[in-house]
């Protein structure tokens, strides 16, 4: 988690930020037309846990999702804790994950 030590403390970042877009994320599975639906963002936090931006890495071809995904990402700008150094992050927002 975000206390990780050594080489686990990434991929403890990267775990703990798609549930942390996990709860800010919000969509009714009626509101989309397919259920295989994925999109991959590139996230960029400065090191005291504030967002400076993020881009699309790959969008889901569903405009509907990919509003709820940049929803998500902008609900909550601001980490609960500090990060060591500015951070690149790749989330994986897959429709079926998030609704499970």
């Amino acid at each position: 988690m975000p206390d990780g030590q050594g080489d686990q403390a990434g991929a403890s970042y990267q775990a703990w930020l798609k549930e942390f877009f996990k709860a800010q994320w919000n969509l009714s599975r009626y509101q989309v037309s397919r259920r295989d639906l994925e999109a991959r963002v590139r996230v960029t936090y400065s090191a005291d846990g504030r967002l400076i931006t993020y881009q699309f890495l790959d969008e889901s071809g569903d405009r509907v999702f990919d509003d709820s995904v940049r929803s998500a990402i902008l609900r909550e700008k601001n980490l609960p804790f500090e990060l060591e150094r500015r951070s690149d992050f790749t989330i994986v927002f897959n429709l079926k994950d998030l609704l499970e």
